[in-house]
């Protein structure tokens, strides 16, 4: 039996980002669910836990989103230069070198693994 491979849950309201990090984190050897809003977001995390997610905190319903969901696995990736968010994994800002999140998710689980 094949092990599973871990998920990465990809929250971002732009559907062409959502995409490109669902690509970039299947590159590196990891499944790869994506959602456009909160309500979405939320139903997705209820039913599976993630081995990291990446958060666009000013989407609607972003700064509940950053109070909701666990910080400890939480990339924040945004345009915003005056976001912040205590606790969480790390801040990508927007743009952000695509070797940059190939990092930071490697370091959640070797995509060799």
């Amino acid at each position: 039996m094949k092990p599973l491979r871990p998920r990465v849950l990809v929250i971002d309201p732009d559907p062409s980002i959502c995409a490109l990090l669902a690509a970039v984190v299947r590159r590196r050897g990891f499944e790869a669910d994506t959602a456009g809003c909160r309500e979405e977001a939320l139903q997705r995390a209820r039913v599976r836990a993630y081995a990291a997610i990446t958060l666009e905190p000013r989407m609607a319903g972003g700064d509940a989103l950053l109070r909701e969901l666990p910080r400890r696995n939480l990339i924040v990736a945004t345009t915003a230069t005056d976001v912040t968010p205590k606790g969480v994994a790390a801040v990508l800002r927007k743009p952000f070198l695509i070797d940059e999140l190939s990092s930071l998710i490697d370091g959640y689980w070797p995509a060799s693994a």
